[in-house]
Order: C-alpha cells, then sequence, then structure tokens
C-alpha cells in the first residue's frame, strides 16, 4: 500500500487558516480508499445494512467506553460544551450520540446560512457541471439533482 496521509487539512472559517485532524480509524479507511481489496470491500460489502450493524456493533457494549477518552484526547474535544459528564456515557456509541449544552454552537439567524445538526466536515464542489457525478454513502448524486 503507498504511504497516505493519516490527516485531513481543511479550511478552518474561524481562523481563515488551513487546519488539520487526524483520521479516524486512519489505517481501515487508508486501505479501503487506497487498495483493490479495500474499494472492492467497501463498494460490495459495507454498504449492506447487516453488515454495518455488525461492525457498529461492539460500540455499544459497555466495554467500549474506555475508547472515548482517548477519542476525546485525539480530537480535541471540548469537553464543556457536553450536556452530561464522560462518566455517564454507557458505551462509546452512548458518547457518539451525547448532547450538547444549549450554549455550545448558537445558531446563526440568517436564512442563507447551511446549518449542520451534526459535528461533520462538509464536502463542497466550487463548480458543479452538468456531467459531474459523485457517490455519498453508496448513493450517486448528479449534478442536475441540486438544479431547480
Amino acid at each position: 500500500m503507498k504511504r497516505t496521509s493519516q490527516t485531513i487539512t481543511y479550511w478552518d472559517r474561524k481562523t481563515k487558516s488551513t487546519r488539520e485532524i487526524p483520521i479516524y480509524m486512519a489505517r481501515l479507511t487508508i486501505w479501503l480508499h487506497h487498495t483493490t481489496i479495500g474499494k472492492l470491500v467497501m463498494t460490495y460489502i459495507l454498504p449492506w445494512k447487516f453488515i454495518s450493524l455488525i461492525l457498529t456493533l461492539p460500540k455499544y457494549l459497555p466495554h467500549s467506553k474506555r475508547e472515548i477518552k482517548p477519542f476525546i484526547d485525539k480530537y480535541k474535544l471540548v469537553i464543556t460544551e457536553f450536556a452530561d459528564p464522560i462518566s455517564s456515557f454507557h458505551s462509546f456509541n452512548d458518547f457518539f450520540i451525547r448532547k450538547l449544552k444549549n450554549t455550545a454552537r448558537p445558531i446563526d439567524g440568517d436564512e442563507k446560512t447551511l446549518i449542520s445538526p451534526c459535528d461533520s466536515q462538509i464536502l463542497a464542489f466550487e463548480n458543479i457541471e452538468e456531467s459531474t457525478t459523485f457517490k455519498v454513502k453508496n448513493e450517486i448524486f448528479h449534478s442536475n439533482f441540486f438544479r431547480k
């Protein structure tokens, strides 16, 4: 497998600069995206809901709690934004769907502002041509899907 970065570089609107964050499960993600077998697994096996359930099941179990603190440290999450203390989470998944304090992420009232209902990264295209297609979670989107 060729050497691939284990970080994602993105534009931070607040600081108006580029930043890097580590890729979650980087080795697996890189294997899936940069090897022939990984691409086949991602295309033909992972989209099955049953397979996704089996792969995520361990994150619902109590022993997965041990992954919470390293995740917080690695991604530099702001603990003071959490509505509940870390000790209240029963599993990694319980933590992953945590609630935030009402003051943690004020919502911009401008009707032209895109509001994301979760912490995420947004893939944006500067120009979408008529012939542009791309895949998101195994669904194919065509540029004309976004036109009125």
